[in-house]
Parts: structure tokens; sequence; C-alpha cells
């Protein structure tokens, strides 16, 4: 008996620490101001003169003019907050369905580079590891398309049942080990192909909204191929940098480990259907 309540127990704490994830996704979710907090990212205001040694008023202005048109052009009405943070992605917290204004996370150095004009500006340069204007208005339509059909909020759903499905398994069932892990397989294997359509969708998304901003339809598919082809190029430098690079980079400069997405160059591929 006490043996069987020493497994019920560790088992019960395996699964609320799995679902630890899941839990915070959701509250980021719901209370996107939660998330923001907790990313060290810095909001930007329009009409803070502390934020000036950050990025010059007239920059922010820029940026923040872009971001309003790109969110026309993606036929997106909710408000949306504006947080940057050094050495950082582009991701957003939230969603059309969230309590709070959702928010795009946006890494400092490509909205407004060293010694560069700001994102918008017309004499900024462009090289591998700053993105160009066009470059960087895909990447802010990518997380548009996020906050606008709730993505999130699917990874999470998808996430606690492949958790409660694993556990159940494991824990609850009579079936053999070897049938155990092929039912985790399959269900992770499910998981990737849900999350890779929704990255391909969202790059499909972003490159139309991009091509509607433009006023150029193909423009934009051809801007997110330039990207991730530019993505490709920054992953074969950081394979020659580390040993442990060529074990996770191939020499295409797809990177295994983020398995869950789909290749950059399965991504390349899908956007030049459009334009060639």
């Amino acid at each position: 008996m006490d043996h069987t309540r020493l497994n019920l127990e560790r088992n019960v704490k395996a699964y609320a620490i799995s679902s630890l994830n899941p839990i915070k996704q959701l509250a980021y979710f719901m209370f996107p101001f939660i998330g923001g907090y907790f990313s060290d990212a810095t909001r930007m205001y329009k009409d803070d003169p502390t934020q000036e040694a950050l990025m010059p008023l007239e920059s922010k202005l820029k940026v923040f003019h872009e971001i309003e048109a790109l969110k026309k052009s993606a036929d997106m009405r909710r408000e949306t907050h504006l947080y940057v943070k050094p050495q950082s992605h582009f991701y957003a917290i939230g969603g059309s369905g969230s309590f709070g204004s959702p928010a795009i996370i946006a890494p400092l150095e490509q909205l407004f580079p060293h010694n560069q004009e700001a994102f918008g500006s017309q004499n900024r340069q462009s090289n591998l590891w700053t993105y160009s204007n066009n470059e960087v208005r895909y990447m802010v339509c990518r997380e548009l398309g996020r906050i606008k059909y709730n993505t999130e909020i699917i990874d999470m759903i998808a996430k606690s049942a492949i958790i409660a499905l694993i556990s159940f398994v494991f824990f609850y069932t009579a079936l053999t080990p070897l049938a155990c892990i092929a039912i985790t397989v399959a269900a992770l294997g499910a998981y990737a192909l849900m999350n890779r359509f929704i990255e391909w969708k969202l790059d499909l998304f972003a490159a139309k909204a991009l091509g509607k901003h433009l006023e150029d339809e193909q423009k934009g598919y051809e801007v997110g191929a330039r990207l991730f082809e530019k993505i490709q190029k920054q992953n074969l430098v950081k394979r020659e940098s580390h040993f442990l690079g060529r074990f996770f980079i191939t020499p295409k400069g797809n990177d295994y480990r983020y398995f869950f997405d789909p290749s950059f160059s399965s991504r390349i591929q899908g956007l030049k259907k459009h334009f060639q």
C-alpha cells in the first residue's frame, strides 16, 4: 500500500511539473501584461521622455507608425502593445481573445540598430545580422497573425492534451512499455504536424499582409523567402563557430533543435511557389 501511494505521489508530482508550462501559457495569454512583465522587456510608450536613451522619440514614432500600418494591412483591429528587448527574437504574447491588450516583443537592435537609421527609415542598411525594413515588417506581420488567430491558446490546449494522454497511458493503463512509447511518439508526431501547419499558415499570412502593405502581392512572398534564406546563412555561421553546431545544424542551414517547426528549406520552398 505504501509503495503504491509513493508511486502515485511521484506520478502526481511529475504531472504537476510537466503541466506548469501550459498553465503559464494560459496566464500569459489571458493577461498579456503578466507575460510582458516577466519577459524582462521594456514596454514602449509614445510620449515617455525617459525612453530617449533607449530609442530617440522620432525613431520611436516611426516604429509605432509602421506597426499601426501593418495592423491595418493584416486586418487587425485589436490594440497591441510594443515591448523591446536586446538580443531577443520576435514573438507575441496574448491574442485577440485575451482580456488585456496583446503585445509584440521585438529585438531592440532590429528596430533601432546601433549607429543606423530606425526601422522604417529610407536610409536604413541591411546585412546578415540586421534585417531590412521589409524583413522586419514580415516578422511583425507573423506575430500579428499569432495574435489574430490565437495560436498560443491552440498550442496550450494541444500541449495539455498530450501531457494528459501520456500521463494516463504510462500511469493508469496496463499497456506494455513498448506500446506506451509508441503512443507517446505518435502524440508528439501529431503535435509536430499541427505546429508545422500553423507556422506555414503564419508564413503565408505574413506574406499576404506585407504584400497588401507594399501594394505588391508577390513582394510579400519574396521578402519572406529572402528572410528565411538569411536565417539559414546565419545558422551556417553558427554551425562553424561551435563544434556542437555540426550536430544540430545541417549544411543547408536548417536547425534540428526546432524539430516541431518546419525546416527553413521547406518554408522557403512554400513561399517561392507563389512567385516562381
